[in-house]
Formats: structure tokens, sequence, C-alpha cells
């Protein structure tokens, strides 16, 4: 009689063991789940996308750029034909053209990514390993054509970065206080449009090497 019930007692324990083990289970799915969930409608829906236009315009871009931040380049070309030349080599870079304005002399672009919210430098210089899956980054461009001469067009080129991370980061096993901040920091600059270092953007540079084939096959170089 009291082994029959030491083995119920036992089978007992086992089973509530197990029903508290499937429910901290369940309970930690529904956490993910609800995370998940939170973090798509915060990349949805917390971040206020900026057009072409909105990205340069003064209102918008906050402080101006530096000159790391501009790619100038003068070509022996006239204006007609450098212009004609940039928005070719847009559309063969893979950039979308959103505006076009030959008489201002402007064109306007962009292009969508996914891909870690900071550059893999932002986290060696800080010595960090953390979660590096991708998120959204609109990058935008402004490319602007200069008459010098009737031979002569100074053609420069300017990039704004806009990417979703999440705010605020505070300070977690062994995360140091000045690393939150710094990334907060960036996060905040990343998500209103930041600018880029022209000389370092690959994209910059092949457009440029674009605009240059195009004149050169058109006979303008």
């Amino acid at each position: 009689m009291t082994s029959s019930s030491s083995w119920r007692l036992r089978v007992g324990t086992r089973e509530f063991r197990s029903g508290v083990a499937v429910c901290l289970l369940s309970f930690l799915m529904l956490c993910s789940v609800a995370l998940l969930l939170n973090a798509k409608t915060k990349d949805k829906d917390d971040v206020q996308w900026l057009t072409s236009e909105e990205a340069f315009d003064s209102s918008h871009n906050g402080n101006p750029p530096d000159s790391g931040s501009i790619r100038k380049v003068v070509i022996d070309a006239s204006y007609e034909e450098a212009f004609h030349a940039a928005s070719v080599a847009a559309t063969q870079a893979m950039w979308d053209v959103d505006k076009q304005d030959k008489t201002a002399g402007v064109l306007l672009a962009h292009r969508i990514t996914d891909e870690p919210p900071f550059s893999e430098k932002f986290w060696r210089d800080h010595n960090r390993i953390v979660d590096k899956t991708g998120t959204k980054h609109l990058y935008f461009y402004r490319v602007k054509t200069n008459e010098l001469s009737a031979k002569q067009t100074e053609v420069v080129v300017e990039g704004k970065v806009q990417g979703y991370c999440n705010l605020p980061l505070k300070p977690f096993f062994g995360m140091g206080k000045s690393f939150a901040e710094d990334y907060n920091k960036n996060c905040g600059e990343l998500r209103a449009g930041m600018w880029l270092n022209a000389n370092d953007q690959l994209e910059v540079s092949q457009f440029v090497v674009l605009l240059r084939n195009n004149l050169i096959a058109a006979g303008g170089m």
C-alpha cells in the first residue's frame, strides 16, 4: 500500500514537473513571438522614412556635410554630355532615380538594402560582438552638375543613409555605459538620416567610374 502510494506520488511529481516545463516553454515561446512582432512593428512604424528630396532638404538634413561627405570630379565634357552620362550611370549603378532636373543640374536617387544597423568598423572599434542581423537601410544620393566652361564640367556626389535600429540601448551583461551612449547617439543619427563618407562608399566610386566610361564611350572625353 505504501509502495503503491509512493509510486503514484513519484508519477504525480514527474507529471507536475513536466507540466511546469511545458508551461514555461510555452511562455518563453509566446514572449519570443511578441518580441518579434514588436520588432517588426517598430521596423515598420517607428521610423519616419525619408524621400530622396527630404533627405537633402535643409529642413531634414541637420548638420551640413563635411568635406569627407562630398565627392567632386572635374571632367572634360560639356554640361549636356556630363548630365546625360550621370543619368545613365545612376541607372547602371542600380540606383532608383527619383528626380532629374537638367536645368538645375540635379539628380536624386536612392537604393534599399538589408544590413546590420552599423558597419563592421563600428563594432570592431568598440570591441563588441552583438546581434548584427539585417535591417532596412535607405541610401540616398544627390548628383549636382556644375558647368565650368563649354568643355569642362564639375560633378558633385553626396550621400546619406537612413536605417532602422532599436532605441534606447541600456548597459547589460558587461556592456559599458559609454558604449550604450555611443550606440544610442549613432542610432539616433541613423534613424534620422546621416551623411555618408563619400570616399568610403564603393557605390559612389562605381558611379564615378561608370560616369567616365559613359563619356568615353560617347566620345566626350
